[in-house]
């Protein structure tokens, strides 16, 4: 996966958790579904999740929302 590929795929599961799924259900969802992602995509997907949610509240006044993109931009 490209580092672009890998940052909307962490999109997807932080929009998948703010419909209410918990952080590992969104993740292994959705590592279930990307049968093509290898141990170091999925990785890198799971560091950029949980580093948003590490900083969850200066990240969405960063990027001015509290969707997934949002989230991954600021």
């Amino acid at each position: 996966m490209t580092p672009g590929a890998r940052v909307a795929a962490a999109i997807e599961v932080l929009d998948a958790m703010a419909v209410g799924q918990a952080a590992e259900q969104a993740l292994s969802r959705w590592a279930r579904a990307s049968r093509y992602a290898g141990s170091k995509d999925r990785a890198a997907v799971r560091d950029h999740v949980f580093d948003v949610l590490r900083h969850k509240r200066s990240d969405a006044a960063r990027g001015g929302d509290t969707t997934g993109r949002a989230l991954m931009i600021g």
